[in-house]
């Protein structure tokens, strides 16, 4: 959709003014980010771009109050935040809300999250006439975020259980990350090695271990990446320096 533009005469406009208008047309026509302008304190759309048009499914909106193109908006607050930038002629931001786009041919309305920068444009003499808004579809972004979150949400659960099943256990049990760092550890292993459980997560399998058994446990420990492992004995060193053998 190309955007429409106050039609003016050309012996008005210097040949040089004419080309800057043209190449400004051209940027907001093809800007990757959905463009619009507004006009008047009642905010008449007089303007999109390609990228707004896309983002509405092309509905005709040109000649409509953003209320009346947009009406989902109002729950983000747009239309307060319109008056607002046209009556103070400061900026104002919109970000990560969440919305419904209305969708042509009766179809139902379209989940989103965007992002909003509201810009005022000025007359001449300095007044504000209209308004300059950019919108960035930030939906595919907030999915992620979601999705990354529930994860997380769902590995803390996880863990919890598996602590619970540790910490009832009486034997020492590990787990650890890819690099082999403990993870978590049972309750018992303060019995074993004098170091509370807090105390050993974070470090790496082989700050507890003997020196002398550093080698003979690094090398079993790339064994598990193979599959499981039979018995194996090794020494750890106590909190309070004594040699403490175990078997795995």
């Amino acid at each position: 959709m190309t955007p429409s533009v106050i039609d003016t005469p050309a012996s008005a406009v210097p040949p040089a003014l004419a080309e800057d208008m043209r190449r400004v047309i051209e940027l907001f026509a093809d800007a990757p980010g959905g463009m619009i302008v507004t006009s008047g304190p009642e905010h008449r759309i007089a303007m999109l771009n390609a990228a707004y048009a896309a983002w509405i499914e092309h509905r005709e909106v040109i000649g409509l109050t953003v209320t009346e193109a947009f009406p989902n908006l109002e729950e983000l607050g747009f239309q307060t935040l319109l008056d607002k930038v046209y009556a103070t002629g400061r900026s104002e931001q919109i970000r990560g809300s969440r919305t419904l786009i209305q969708r042509p041919g009766g179809l139902p309305p379209r989940e989103a999250y965007v992002n909003f920068v509201l810009q005022p444009i000025r007359d001449a003499s300095g007044a504000v006439c209209g308004i300059f808004s950019q919108g960035h579809d930030v939906t595919k972004e907030k999915q992620a975020e979601q999705e990354l979150r529930a994860s997380q949400a769902q590995l803390r659960a996880a863990l919890a259980t598996t602590q619970t099943i540790l910490d009832n256990s009486h034997d020492v049990i590990c787990t650890f990350d890819g690099e082999g760092r403990f993870l978590q550890v049972s309750r018992q292993s303060e019995r074993m090695w004098g170091y509370r459980p807090e105390e050993v997560v974070g470090k790496s399998y082989l700050d507890l271990v003997h020196p002398d058994d550093w080698k003979i446990t690094a090398e079993h420990a790339l064994g598990l990446g193979r599959g499981p492992s039979s018995t194996f004995m090794n020494r750890y060193l106590h909190k309070d320096g004594s040699v403490v053998p175990v078997m795995w």
